[in-house]
């Protein structure tokens, strides 16, 4: 039987592209909190602001 080879690369890709997906959100949730106001407390609804943001 011929051996399957498989490519680590295409993970490697996806981790890489996702890790980048999740810095641009993480900017962009600091960039609500600076917008309004540095008010404590609203961290998840900044990150699930940036998140839909990012989908458009």
């Amino acid at each position: 039987m011929a051996k399957r080879k498989t490519s680590k690369k295409k993970k490697v890709g996806k981790t890489a592209k996702r890790a980048v997906s999740q810095e641009k959100i993480r900017e962009k949730a600091y960039f609500n909190y600076l917008n309004r106001g540095c008010t404590d407390g609203r961290h998840l609804e900044d990150w699930y602001n940036a998140e839909k943001e990012m989908k458009k």
